[in-house]
């Protein structure tokens, strides 16, 4: 069917604003790309749009839902990516949108990961994993959910050991590593961080008073992915 020339300008001005919401995105120009991406959205849903231009709507809402949550409102986003997950899955041919989904489920499980709701993280992070054809991405989906699984562990236990805490630093520090290959560079430094703060936790328990203790932690490649200015800081703090 032919497209009304009106309704075609309105396509190509939904198409722009999305892709510069996405350059705003890669700049880490997060309110700008909120702006862009709304607008897209708006002149979007003023549109009766087939399943095909409905995936690209959806990618509007995950695209809003990335700058919401690496602009510092993760739960603002949860419902941006909410709306994405629901047009996608109501595409009458589900194995078309099977690719969209598990990177709307992705990021959404990073939103779930800042808010701290590990549970609802494992779950998306276990629905992304099992869409993803890509096998690299399968490994680092895989060291994601087992950096959100090991915080389900700690917040289980009453009195937190030394050994589970450098267990869960190792985790999350191979997670921050996928996350680095995968250019996901926010989600890269939350894992950063919470490695150092797991460590630092260890190390005011009195983990590292032994001298084998210190030794084997030097010798574990596992934290080269850590920024290298706080690793050798962390380090110098272990000095007796």
């Amino acid at each position: 069917m032919e497209t009304h020339p009106e309704v075609g300008h309105l396509l190509d001005l939904v198409d722009a604003y999305n892709d510069l919401g996405v350059i705003w995105i890669e700049q880490r120009k997060y309110p700008q790309a909120e702006k862009m991406l709304q607008e897209a959205i708006r002149l979007a849903e003023l549109l009766e749009l087939d399943p095909e231009r409905r995936i690209q709507i959806a990618a509007s809402y995950h695209n809003l839902g990335n700058a919401q949550r690496d602009g510092g409102n993760p739960r603002v986003s949860i419902s941006s990516y909410n709306r994405s997950i629901e047009l996608l899955t109501a595409h009458p041919q589900p194995h078309r949108v099977q690719q969209d989904l598990a990177l709307s489920y992705w990021d959404r499980a990073n939103a779930f990961g800042q808010l701290k709701q590990h549970h609802r993280a494992v779950v998306d992070w276990k629905s992304s994993l099992v869409r993803i054809k890509d096998n690299n991405q399968k490994s680092h989906l895989q060291q994601f959910l087992d950096a959100e699984l090991i915080e389900l562990k700690l917040a289980e236990q009453i009195q937190q050991n030394s050994k589970i805490l450098i267990e869960a630093a190792s985790r999350v520090a191979v997670a921050a590593h996928a996350a680095g290959e995968e250019n996901e560079l926010v989600l890269q430094e939350r894992y950063q961080q919470r490695c150092l703060e797991l460590l630092e936790i260890a190390r005011k328990a009195g983990y590292f008073q032994d001298a084998t203790a210190r030794q084997k932690l030097l010798n574990d490649s596992t934290f080269t992915s850590l920024p290298r200015s706080r690793w050798e800081a962390f380090l110098n703090s272990l000095k007796p």
